[in-house]
């Protein structure tokens, strides 16, 4: 995981082992939310995003969360 940092850019993704649900919506954000999501990624089991125009990242919760 610390090298991850080396696939930046690319479209390679390395995720968690995360529940389906979970993992849709974070795919979800990445590939469907490009207009409104600068970056997404999951850490510990939950997922996180920062907005466009925004410098901090936001928790994302699922039952919130209806992409």
């Amino acid at each position: 995981m610390k090298r991850a940092k080396l696939l930046k850019g690319t479209g390679i993704f390395i995720n968690e082992d995360l529940t389906q649900k979970h993992a849709e919506v974070l795919a979800s954000l990445r590939l469907k939310e490009t207009t409104l999501i600068d970056r997404a990624w999951s850490y510990e089991g939950k997922l996180y995003a920062r907005y466009r125009g925004s410098d901090r990242p936001e928790q994302i919760k699922f039952n919130q969360y209806l992409g």
